[in-house]
């Protein structure tokens, strides 16, 4: 101290050509804390103090070298895209970032991006800093185009050079083709059949939902609009309710989305039948001194349910058997006689064909 108690401190950055007045300093610990508020930015600047007492002003001290950085932030890096919404023609990515390594004196303000290597650049408005990463939200993507994507980040000294690119594309197409597993009858009038479809649905949706099923029975050439379709499990149900009777059928479907219709599923071919029943077939007869009983498969309906049945007796005309249900029993024959029998089936719209033959004697 030599004598009196430091009043002041000065500074320069010159060497000690001229001084200036450091103002307020510290004193409550061992050593002494200044502030000094006019050291030039991204400068490397020689700092020497003096202090000053009632007899004069010390020489200065040895230097301390300071550089303060304050530029644009270092680049971002792009670690993800993540694609979240489209329209027709746009979609919105999310990209997850990696902030500037170096902040160079100030904190990122802004993200900008850019699809052309940074010829033009758009303001990516809010982001969020809450992690470790930040989201930053691109909205203007064109589909169906593979795009470059680039961004930088800029604090108050400027903008940054910008990242790495990373390649997006939004699809938005026609869905892929829908596949139909199985066409099951579930009704019928007197010249059209409704028919249940269980359709797998197309695996690629291509950037839009499917609206619309439709199908067709020619191959393509008109389509018809299925209508309401069930959602509710793995695989989609839909009806179709103007299938021609007694025509073989091909059906094939289409899913449409907000970008179009797809290409058509494989055909299933179906036929609904609306006719005479078909034959019914006589197992083995049993007998007693004077009846009969006949066992049969009952005839397929062919679209309209089996009203009757038809007995023939050793030639005879045929007459109603007043049951539907196997086994016949003719009772009131006469004992040891041989019996012939012949059986058809009845529906509203005929007479099956004869069934097989068989004979049996009564004990």
């Amino acid at each position: 101290m030599n004598g009196s108690a430091v009043s002041k401190y000065y500074y320069s950055f010159d060497s000690g050509s001229t001084y200036s007045d450091v103002g307020a300093f510290d004193l409550s610990g061992a050593n002494v804390s200044m502030t000094i508020s006019t050291v030039p930015n991204d400068v490397s600047t020689n700092i020497i103090i003096a202090a000053e007492n009632s007899a004069g002003r010390s020489v200065g001290s040895a230097p301390i070298t300071v550089m303060a950085i304050f530029r644009a932030p270092s680049a971002p890096a792009i670690k993800t895209a993540t694609l979240v919404s489209q329209t027709s023609t746009l979609a919105t990515f999310r990209l997850l970032v990696t902030p500037p390594v170096a902040l160079n004196g100030s904190a990122v303000s802004k993200y900008y991006y850019s699809f052309d290597s940074g010829a033009t650049y758009t303001d990516s408005g809010a982001f969020d800093l809450s992690g470790v990463n930040v989201l930053v939200s691109v909205a203007t993507v064109p589909n169906d185009v593979s795009t470059n994507i680039i961004i930088a980040a800029e604090n108050s000294a400027g903008r940054s050079v910008a990242s790495a690119p990373i390649t997006v594309m939004a699809i938005y197409r026609v869905p892929s083709a829908p596949t139909i597993r199985t066409a099951t009858l579930v009704s019928q009038t007197s010249t059209l059949a409704t028919f249940r479809l269980l359709v797998a649905p197309p695996t690629a949706l291509n950037g839009s939902a499917v609206s619309k099923y439709y199908y067709s029975f020619n191959s393509g050439s008109t389509y018809s609009d299925a209508g309401a379709f069930d959602l509710s499990g793995a695989n989609v149900l839909m009806t179709i309710a103007d299938v021609p009777n007694d025509v073989s059928t091909n059906i094939i479907i289409a899913a449409e989305n907000g970008a179009g219709r797809s290409v058509a599923s494989a055909p299933l071919t179906v036929i609904a039948l609306y006719r005479a029943p078909s034959a019914p077939v006589i197992g083995v007869p049993t007998s007693t001194a004077n009846s009969i009983t006949i066992p049969f498969t009952a005839s397929l309906p062919n679209g309209s349910p089996i009203t009757d049945y038809l007995i023939s007796r050793n030639g005879a005309a045929a007459t109603s058997v007043g049951t539907t249900v196997s086994p016949i029993v003719i009772t009131g024959l006469n004992g040891k006689t041989a019996y012939s029998v012949i059986l058809y089936g009845v529906n509203a719209l005929g007479t099956s064909v004869a069934s097989n033959t068989v004979s049996i004697t009564t004990k």
